[in-house]
């Protein structure tokens, strides 16, 4: 039996809101697949390309299968990543899982973006916050 029955321990209405909020207003998905060896030479794509995110879309950064999540922490904080929008998913760090092959992205053309307008579905290769 739960002590305090269906009272919250922390009333974080507010915060839920505010996120859904967001969340509802995110019209693109803005994919960045990259090898994590590619730093000095992807710095410039990524930088362009994280100043143009705006408030209507989200950035997924997807990195090749085969590595681990210390490789990929050290690319993020290479490029500066704030890790405060990592934890607020307003930027993701994620294993390519086959995704690549599903945006019709071959590991040859790493770095690579796509981009998916969330309610038409349509798939792009480009970009303009």
């Amino acid at each position: 039996k739960r002590i305090q029955g269906d009272l919250l321990a922390v009333n974080n209405q507010l915060w839920i809101d505010q996120w859904e909020a967001e969340q509802k207003a995110i019209t693109h998905q803005v994919m960045f697949f990259v090898e994590a060896s590619c730093t000095e030479e992807c710095k410039p794509t990524f930088e362009k390309l994280f100043k143009s995110i705006g408030k209507n879309a989200k950035l997924d950064i997807y990195f090749k299968d085969g590595i681990g999540s210390e490789e990929i922490g050290v690319w993020a904080a290479f490029m500066g990543i704030d890790p405060s929008l990592v934890r607020s998913k307003k930027v993701t760090l994620n294993f390519d899982s086959g995704l690549s092959t599903k945006m019709d992205v071959t590991e040859e053309s790493f770095p690579a973006v796509r981009v998916l307008d969330i309610k038409s579905g349509k798939v792009t290769d480009s970009y303009k916050g």
